[in-house]
């Protein structure tokens, strides 16, 4: 990154200090303090020249300004911290933690970034774009880390995806040329006087705007940001730095000061409480750096077997399935990020009188789970009753509906099941990457797709054909499946176009109220003896809650708490606290059509406790997404384990339904058994193919 002569030759250095050391000077005796000339005018074009004779920068000034924007970042992220956080429940001595920490990371990982530039400088022979090669290199391999994911969706989605091909690569070279070009920048503009400021201000604004946006997702991006911006900072002061330090005890300190940092960043992993901390502000993204490469998962002080999964026997089979009807109609709709509180609350039932009264009037499970927190995962899972880590996931699809699928899974979803066992199945489905090619929905006798590209159906599109098909059934085995998108951001479909996100949101639950009115209406008229109704959301949604929107992004209850109801003949209306899952869909399902589940499903069914003939489910409720795992217990506790971010929550949901008061760290010794558990369980049930890891699924 610059000849060996000048970074080996103290007299080399000594004019470079020197030279940076007289345009100092220049600068500051420019004005005198009533502002009036005290020597001629500076020629401005003439700065610029010597600008560019200087270039590239020496490599030492390379790799101090590294460490003068780490200090820069360390600095904004303790203001963000201070400024935008509340004090964690712990109190003021993890706070402390929390800043200590980060900015024991961000110095420490600055450390290891400005070593190759420190030995380029010391052993380097070669000429000094080699120096910069390596730098651009360096930055290619931190931007894939980085930003694989959504550059590979930006490729997908360019042009149709033609090309995607080259355009992956692209974009990661051209991300990767940002670091060395906030360096060349940054360096180019401290010469030429009160031009410095430029890079100053366009730094500091991308820090602040990376703080500011964005704040629940996109870890990547956050990183690329506060890349650029350190080493943008950090080149516009690297000459007065060197000034500063010259080549005396100063720099010698310093890069002690920097191995130090380094390696006990490194080697020094912070406590499960003071990660989860870190993790709370998103620009602060030297956590989320090292949790990917260099932490492992808390260790907990116990072992366990996984939670077992027990089928209802023979004879409970036969006794649950005593006076069904012999040709039942069965339809099942799911709802886009319809919370259960949305039914829970009776508040709402004037706004939504038909769910109210199936909620009344069928079997309510009040403390039902989705196995994820995405559409696609979630829906999947609700098909093969089976977990995320389970199945296979790849990218399928063009263009922008290229995204990560269970497409090529070969588990068999249920309705090939009911298909081949002789009932007569349809699916109306409104979004692209619901129809059976994607794997979320396969096996369905007709397939009625009614949208194109990745336009949301609204409902209307979905329930008028599935409605006019049911009033054309006449005899036979049906089953029918719908899912229903209008409670999905912006929240624009209802009656209320303005108004808080969360009264929108219930004005399309209205909406989607009404139709199922309709549905109710029509199953009561034609099919009153044979005809039931299963109600759910495929996730929650967020609305504030633990500092996330939408949904996708973690497992809290807001995210994968689902209504769950079943409406119609011999089922007794009742409210069911036992805890549910939409695992458990497919093969209660089956049961209604008088089919055992398979013995590779996760979920029982539900049948005969919805009928009064057992209490208790005798399997594990778990859920999935991005990495993210969690486990109810029938103690009261629900565990969740962030597998990239190696952390671990422990929440008691009968006495803090709002998970807020983790205890995995307060009380190990009552939550170590469930985290063993579920650990366990998965290392069990996985899917295992050479080569194979389940992916990370933005």
């Amino acid at each position: 990154m610059e000849d060996s002569g000048a970074s080996l030759d103290p007299a080399g250095d000594a004019a470079v200090a020197s030279r940076a050391d007289d345009r100092l000077r220049d600068s500051k005796a420019e004005l005198s303090p009533a502002g009036e000339s005290k020597r001629p005018r500076v020629d401005r074009w003439a700065q610029w020249r010597q600008a560019a004779r200087d270039f590239p920068p020496p490599a030492r000034e390379v790799a101090i300004a590294t460490v003068v924007g780490a200090l820069a970042i360390a600095v904004t992220n303790g203001i963000a911290i201070a400024a935008t956080l509340s004090l964690p429940p712990e109190g003021i001595v993890l706070r402390l933690q929390h800043h200590a920490f980060d900015a024991l990371q961000v110095m420490g990982l600055a450390a290891w970034l400005a070593l190759p530039i420190v030995l380029v400088a010391r052993y380097g022979k070669g000429p000094p774009w080699l120096g910069w090669l390596g730098l651009a290199c360096l930055a290619g391999v931190g931007m894939f880390g980085a930003l694989s994911t959504d550059l590979r969706r930006q490729a997908d989605a360019a042009f149709n995806g033609t090309g995607a091909w080259a355009l992956y690569p692209l974009y990661i070279v051209l991300c990767a040329q940002a670091v060395p070009a906030a360096y060349l920048l940054g360096a180019y503009f401290a010469r030429v006087g009160r031009w410095v400021a430029v890079p100053l201000v366009v730094s500091t604004g991308g820090v602040v705007v990376s703080h500011a946006i964005l704040r629940d997702d996109y870890a990547g991006v956050h990183t690329a940001i506060g890349w650029v911006a350190m080493c943008l900072f950090g080149a516009a002061l690297g000459p007065r730095a060197v000034v500063w330090l010259g080549r005396g005890r100063r720099q010698l300190a310093l890069v002690v000061a920097m191995v130090v940092l380094g390696g006990t960043a490194v080697v020094w992993a912070p406590p499960n409480a003071v990660r989860l901390q870190l993790f709370r502000e998103p620009g602060a993204v030297a956590a989320w750096v090292l949790a990917k490469t260099v932490w492992r998962l808390p260790s907990v002080s116990a072992s366990a077997e996984p939670p077992p999964i027990e089928r209802e026997s023979e004879a409970l089979f036969r006794h649950a399935s005593r006076g069904l009807p012999r040709d039942p109609v069965v339809v099942l709709v799911t709802v886009e990020a319809l919370r259960a509180d949305v039914i829970e609350n009776r508040d709402h039932d004037k706004l939504l009188p038909n769910l109210a009264r199936l909620r009344d009037s069928g079997a309510h499970f009040a403390y039902a789970s989705a196995a994820g927190s995405q559409t696609s995962v979630s829906i999947t899972s609700l098909f093969t009753s089976r977990y995320f880590s389970q199945l296979y996931w790849d990218y399928y699809g063009q263009g922008r509906t290229r995204f990560i699928y269970a497409a090529t899974d070969p588990t068999p979803r249920f309705p090939k099941l009911l298909t081949e066992a002789g009932v007569e199945t349809h699916s109306f489905v409104g979004l692209i990457f619901m129809s059976e090619a994607y794997g979320l929905t396969r096996g369905f006798g007709e397939e009625h797709l009614l949208v194109e590209g990745r336009r949301h159906a609204g409902a209307r599109d979905l329930m008028q054909p599935m409605l006019g098909h049911l009033k054309s059934i006449s005899g036979g085995s049906h089953f029918l499946f719908t899912q229903l998108m209008d409670t999905h951001e912006p929240y624009d479909r209802g009656r209320l176009k303005e108004g808080s996100p969360w009264d929108r949101y219930l004005s399309e639950a209205q909406l989607v109220d009404r139709w199922i009115g309709s549905l109710v209406r029509v199953l009561k008229r034609r099919f009153r003896r044979r005809g039931y109704l299963i109600i759910s959301g495929d996730h929650g949604e967020a609305f504030g809650e633990h500092g996330t929107h939408f949904h996708t992004k973690t497992l809290y209850e807001e995210m994968i708490r689902v209504p769950l109801i079943v409406w119609g003949p011999g089922i007794a209306k009742r409210r069911i606290e036992e805890r549910a899952s939409l695992i458990d869909v497919a093969p209660t399902v089956l049961h209604l059509f008088g089919m055992p589940a398979p013995e590779h499903f996760m979920g029982v069914s539900l049948l005969p406790i919805m009928r009064g003939l057992a209490t208790v489910v005798q399997r594990p409720v778990l859920a999935e997404g991005r990495l993210r795992r969690a486990l109810y217990t029938r103690g009261g506790l629900k565990v969740i384990e962030d597998t990239v971010r190696k952390v671990v929550e422990v929440y008691d949901l009968d006495t803090d339904p709002t998970e807020s008061r983790n205890l995995f760290d307060s009380d190990p010794q009552r939550v170590a058994p469930a985290v063993a558990a579920m650990r366990a369980f998965f290392d069990k049930h996985r899917l295992r193919r050479p080569g194979y890891s389940p992916p990370y699924k933005p």
